[in-house]
């Protein structure tokens, strides 16, 4: 599912999909700049997968520490 924000400007799509971690260079490949914003468990989880796409020059990575409490914008303002 492709969702799109919604703001004045610079606005952005966000992907949800299932196994999309399997294609993600795709997604990344469309855009200057990307970050992945990820908690510490599904990083550690998924750390094979993502080595490859981490060190890509576009790409930027922010792990928050895991728990749906850390899921907020203010917690990525904080890295």
């Amino acid at each position: 599912m492709k969702l799109q924000t919604t703001y004045p400007s610079n606005n952005y799509p966000i992907y949800v999909e299932h196994g999309a971690i399997d294609h993600i260079s795709t997604y990344i490949d469309q855009f200057d700049q990307s970050f992945i914003l990820i908690d510490e468990h599904v990083n550690q989880y998924f750390a094979d997968k993502f080595d490859d796409i981490y060190h890509m020059k576009n790409v930027h990575k922010v792990i928050i520490p895991a728990g749906e409490k850390t899921k907020t914008f203010e917690q990525y303002q904080e890295h």
